[in-house]
């Protein structure tokens, strides 16, 4: 599978991989591809783009989509059943205490009918490759998983440096993404859409900017909304024009400072109000971050039977709860196995390796997950796949994840591909942009049928 593309690599020799280096970063940098948060500090800077893409066969692609398809329509319905008949609590298939416990759950939405009924609009999964042929996934991302401008950006890159190769690949198109996007937001709405930005300081601003500029919607900050006769307006030189439908790239909790965060500065006033009336799509849908819980996550397949009455393509990490006796006893006595994750964080922030505690912070956490059982979980380390990446002049193998984005509308969409994240060192498996991260270009071959 990799054949022409590794001929391509002794054709160029060292000097020929340089320059193309040179050439992707320099591109990266007259586009202002940028990532902002590097852990806890605030730089700008341009994301790593490692210039060997991975590349997917087209048996393997079929089942990470099937997979993905089936994971978002279990996790629409999920999240529509816990706002709604809770028939799957009622089974008894997920602890009632449970969900009411999670700190991403909105009481506020409990009742509430979204327009099409689409909770889960724009979903990332994150995937790896276990084994030869086996993919599981590491968590679901349904708040406003962020990254896709990185793969339209990163396959704009390898056409200027392997446009032979993405022809001998046959490689699937990505760059239908927005108007994909924009088709979705129709179907879910007719009507005026906006993108609606945190602001120049958020961490996905160029991927905001980029998606807004190619679907031709306007992009705005909270200032420039307003509700008014129980609808949003758009505040415009000629007046007020309504809006029909938001694309929100903006934390939850700062939407609306009259009923979430009272300090926001960046929310509308009001805009919970329109919630319960319908009159307003907002993708996604306020209250979707149960569904983002890592506890939640573990009955994500029992929701698949659930809903779907199908069988889990992909497969789950284990995933051990600590307010269950028996598991949080398996936690503490299999610490070198163990990766700690608190529920409600994302993008790598606040996990904890057992196997890189001393004796003394073992001892901390055993009394923190009996303290607050409900804030963690834990899963075994995964040993997931690693891929060839040129670094420093050289090649080495670096751990890498996949997060497919999908759009559900009147029905799922998958962008052939996704964003392929890769670990900072090759010692470390986080692959967290946020954590140090860089990225590869995704190639799904459209017409090699062979296993790779």
């Amino acid at each position: 599978m990799y054949e022409p593309l590794l001929e391509a690599l002794k054709g160029a020799g060292t000097e020929g991989l340089a320059r193309r280096e040179r050439m992707a970063r320099q591109t990266f940098q007259s586009l202002g591809v940028t990532f902002v948060t590097v852990a806890e500090e605030r730089v700008d800077r341009p994301i790593p783009l490692d210039i060997l893409p991975r590349i997917i066969s087209q048996a393997h692609w079929r089942v990470i989509d099937r997979g993905i398809r089936q994971r978002v329509y279990a996790l629409n319905a999920l999240v529509a059943d816990i706002y709604g008949a809770q028939t799957i609590l009622k089974a008894g298939l997920i602890p009632r205490e449970y969900v009411y416990s999670s700190p991403l759950l909105e009481p506020r939405m409990m009742g509430v009918s979204v327009p099409g009924e689409v909770w889960t609009a724009v979903t990332g999964i994150d995937v790896v490759r276990i084994g030869d042929d086996r993919y599981a996934v590491l968590e679901d991302n349904v708040r406003g998983p962020s990254g896709v401008s990185y793969v339209l950006e990163n396959r704009l890159v390898s056409s200027r440096i392997w446009p032979q190769q993405i022809r001998r690949h046959h490689v699937e198109p990505v760059a239908e993404y927005p108007q994909k996007l924009l088709e979705m937001f129709l179907a879910i709405r007719p009507g005026k859409w906006v993108v609606w930005s945190p602001g120049v300081y958020n961490s996905a601003y160029f991927e905001h900017s980029l998606l807004a500029n190619q679907m031709g919607l306007e992009l705005v900050e909270g200032r420039d909304l307003l509700v008014w006769r129980n609808q949003l307006h758009l505040r415009t030189t000629n007046g007020l024009r309504p809006v029909d439908g938001v694309y929100r790239r903006i934390d939850e909790e700062f939407l609306d400072p009259l009923v979430f965060r009272p300090d926001s500065l960046i929310g509308v006033p009001g805009l919970a109000n329109l919630f319960p009336h319908g009159e307003l799509a907002l993708v996604n849908a306020a209250g979707v971050g149960v569904a983002d819980d890592k506890g939640i996550y573990r009955f994500v397949p029992d929701a698949i039977r659930f809903y779907l009455g199908e069988t889990p393509i992909l497969e789950n990490i284990p995933t051990f709860l600590p307010g269950i006796p028996a598991e949080y006893q398996h936690i503490v006595t299999h610490w070198d196995e163990m990766v700690i994750k608190p529920v409600a964080q994302s993008g790598g922030k606040g996990i904890f390796f057992g196997r890189a505690m001393d004796a003394r912070e073992r001892e901390r956490w055993r009394e923190r997950l009996r303290a607050y059982p409900r804030q963690y979980i834990a899963q075994p380390l995964v040993d997931f796949s690693q891929a060839p990446c040129y670094v420093n002049g050289r090649m080495e193998p670096r751990y890498v994840d996949l997060r497919p984005f999908c759009l559900l509308g009147r029905e799922a969409w998958v962008l052939p591909g996704g964003l392929t994240r890769v670990s900072a060192s090759s010692s470390s498996c986080v692959v967290n942009s946020s954590q140090g991260g860089g990225t590869k270009d995704t190639w799904i071959e459209r017409r090699n049928e062979r296993e790779g």
